[in-house]
This record gives structure tokens, C-alpha cells and sequence, in this order.
């Protein structure tokens, strides 16, 4: 029998024939572009870290190294490419770079160039990411894959993104995170789906999250919560517009 994919309160066949259109490397314009955006945003690592606006973000110490040890080496060596720190930090090893490996290694390739070219707004991603985790286990009690609970927190990290760091950010590095191989795109997962199809939903519901978030109004409206922006994402689940694999 084959699969289906559900959007939530309607059931729909879709083909995952053509190859996923994913992000392989950020616009040489990166930066211009999270300047064009009103709301306020962290430029480096100590901002994040001190600014009240994000008071209420999770600090990972590890993470924070990571990127402030990015930072630095950027500073220092201001006449590298992307590509050739990409490249450094492919090959580090030996002592004391265990976790800087290890975060290193959780980044997809398009990933990797992004938090080279923002630093800050990647730990912020990562913060955000820990939040919408969070929101999701007190929704639904648990995190799952392939289901709503995954639908809602996909969507709710994107729109956290949106408010932390602006929507172009958004969207970068949510098709940057879905830029998988092809070895997990053929891979089937304990549900029966493909990693193909997890990450066709996945796009999907990033979308979903990123169009709550109004460029024009949501910036200025120092009265909007977390509470409201998870209520957005809920309200459009229940009017059928996310996509999930199986209940």
C-alpha cells in the first residue's frame, strides 16, 4: 500500500519523485540581508549573551564556546574564505577540539557556511531551537517524529527565528538544516517513511512558521509573547495547513 502524507485534517498523496530543491550554500548577501531587518538582533556572541532581549533564550556553555571560538578565529584571520574555515575546521583535531568537533560535525554543509558568516545569529538558532523543544514537550508531553508534535516545533522554531533574527535568517538556515545526503533521503525510518519525506514535511511546516511572523507589525509589538506565537502555530494546525506522516 503506498504512503501518504497527511496535512493535518486532510489526507493527500504527494510524489517525492523530484529531487528536494534544498539550499546548498548562502547568498554571498547574507549580511545585508539581516540588516534589512527592524528587529533587534544580536551581532556577536557577547551581545547575545548580555542584551536583555534575549534574557530569555537557554545559554548551552558548550555552544557558546564554539561560537565564540569562532568568532575569534574569524577576527583573527580576516583574509580566509568561508570556504577555507569551512576547511580548518573540517580537519581540527587532536585534544581540547572534542566539542568543537562534535558541534561541528551536527551541521549540514550548508549549515557550516552559514555560522561561519553569522556566528551570533547561529548560537541564537541553536537557543531558539532548545526553546521550540521545550514548547513542544509542554504541548504535547513528548517530541516526536513524523507527527504533529514534529509539525508544531518545526514551525515554532522558525517563528522564533523570525522574532531572534529576522525571517531571511529564517529561512537560510531552515533549508540549510534540511540539506541532507542522499544516503539519508533513501534511508527508511522505524515509522516507514523515508528521510526524503520527513524532510519534504519539514519544509513544509518551516514555511508554515515562518508565514506567522509579520514583518510589517510582529518587529514593534514589544506586547507579543511566546504564548501568542505558539497560538499562531496552533491555530494553524487545527485549520489543516500543517503536514505530518502519521498520528
Amino acid at each position: 500500500m503506498k504512503k501518504s502524507i497527511a496535512v493535518i485534517g486532510i489526507i493527500s498523496v504527494v510524489s517525492f519523485c523530484t529531487p528536494l530543491s534544498v539550499l546548498a550554500s548562502p547568498p554571498q548577501n547574507v549580511t545585508i540581508e539581516m540588516e534589512k531587518q527592524p528587529v533587534q538582533q544580536a551581532k556577536t556572541v557577547d551581545e547575545f549573551l548580555t542584551d536583555p532581549f534575549y534574557k530569555d533564550l537557554p545559554k548551552d556553555a558548550e555552544k557558546i564556546k564554539f561560537y565564540k571560538d569562532l568568532e575569534v578565529f574569524k577576527k583573527e584571520n580576516p583574509n580566509l574564505t568561508i570556504e577555507q574555515i569551512v576547511e580548518h575546521f573540517d580537519n581540527i583535531r587532536g585534544f581540547g577540539y572534542e566539542e568543537a568537533k562534535a558541534v561541528w560535525m551536527e551541521l549540514t554543509p550548508a549549515e557550516r557556511r552559514l555560522v561561519i558568516a553569522q556566528p551570533a545569529f547561529a548560537l541564537i538558532t541553536d537557543s531558539v531551537r532548545k526553546k521550540a523543544h521545550d514548547y513542544t514537550v509542554n504541548n504535547y508531553g513528548y517530541s516526536g517524529a513524523g507527527d504533529e508534535s514534529d509539525a508544531f516545533r518545526h514551525a515554532v522554531w522558525n517563528l522564533l527565528m523570525c522574532k531572534y533574527t529576522g525571517k531571511p535568517w529564517a529561512k537560510l538556515m531552515a533549508d540549510a538544516h534540511e540539506d541532507k545526503t542522499e544516503e539519508y533521503f533513501n534511508k527508511v525510518f522505524p515509522d516507514g517513511f523515508t528521510g526524503r519525506q520527513h524532510t519534504q514535511m519539514d519544509l513544509h511546516n518551516n514555511e508554515k512558521g515562518r508565514d506567522c511572523w509579520n514583518i510589517l507589525i510582529d518587529p514593534f509589538n514589544y506586547f507579543l509573547t511566546d504564548g501568542d506565537l505558539q497560538n499562531r502555530v496552533i491555530a494553524k494546525i487545527r485549520a489543516g495547513e500543517m503536514m505530518k506522516l502519521h498520528d
